[in-house]
């Protein structure tokens, strides 16, 4: 059974801790910059919009073989469903084959953030810590003409 991990990145005026995902999605200054994923144990890949979409996604959608994973999946439905779907042409992933290792996580009553719960399970592999700076140096704000974005 073939594997797809993704994650997706974000930016828009709406805060999404206030606004939850379904709203922050459907908010027309919500864009997505990038989807990262992977095929089971292959090099993760890099989809940005204008970019064909991947067949990953496509085969993911047609094939009921294929199992789908996000860490916190509401927000990623919520961005599919309203942006990726509607705006850049992705298939719907069918619910039965959507996993979120969040949910699993929370079951198993362990830390709902990645690397918290990675942390607990003693997973040799963290987050790097020049890549989480320089992540957050991008989800500080940035200026557009009078419009200030939150990533």
């Amino acid at each position: 059974m073939p594997t797809l991990f993704f994650d997706i990145e974000t930016r828009s005026t709406v805060d999404l801790e206030v606004a939850g995902p379904w709203r922050y999605a459907a908010d027309p200054t919500t864009e997505v910059l990038c989807v990262g994923y992977a095929v089971d144990d292959n090099d993760p890949r890099i989809w940005i919009p204008g970019d064909p979409v991947p067949e990953a996604f496509i085969a993911a959608a047609l094939k009921p073989d294929w199992r789908v994973v996000a860490h916190n999946f509401m927000f990623e439905r919520a961005i599919a469903t309203r942006i990726l779907q509607p705006h850049h042409g992705w298939p719907e992933i069918p619910l039965e084959r959507q996993c979120c290792t969040m949910t699993l996580a929370l079951a198993s009553a362990l830390p709902g953030a990645l690397d918290n719960a990675a942390a607990a399970l003693g997973v040799p592999l963290q987050k790097d810590a020049t890549a989480t700076r320089s992540c957050a140096r991008c989800r500080g704000h940035c200026h557009d003409a009078n419009r200030i974005f939150r990533i």
